[in-house]
């Protein structure tokens, strides 16, 4: 899948809310950076709901919906970066138990070779 580009973004932009430039567009640069957006997400968040929905209410929703993706993105990684890391606490935790269990044998072996 591919994903948006700033000039792309200005191209819509100028085909639905028939804008070439807006004060917030260095905004939606800046999110663009930063998330993955698809064009089809963009488009459809650019298109106007209502007649009273001006352009600006139209960028501002996209930037909302671009910081919530900027969110979810962030949680998702947190919660990987959590997944991994109980995941190398369980095996940890399960080469702990063997070494336990290799020093418990040994001991055994040892207690049973001094009383042969």
């Amino acid at each position: 899948m591919s994903y948006h580009c700033f000039e792309a973004f200005k191209v819509l932009a100028r085909s639905y809310l028939d804008v070439d430039s807006h004060p917030l567009f260095d905004t939606i640069r800046d999110r663009m950076e930063e998330v993955k957006i698809s064009p089809a997400n963009v488009a459809e968040t650019l298109m106007r709901k209502s007649v009273d929905e001006d352009a600006g209410s139209c960028i501002e929703n996209l930037i909302q919906a671009m910081n919530k993706a900027r969110e979810e993105a962030s949680k998702r990684a947190q919660a990987s970066t959590e997944e991994n890391v109980e995941g190398e606490e369980g095996k940890s935790g399960a080469r702990q138990d063997e070494a336990s269990t290799d020093r418990f044998e040994i001991c055994k072996n040892l207690y049973t070779i001094q009383n042969s």
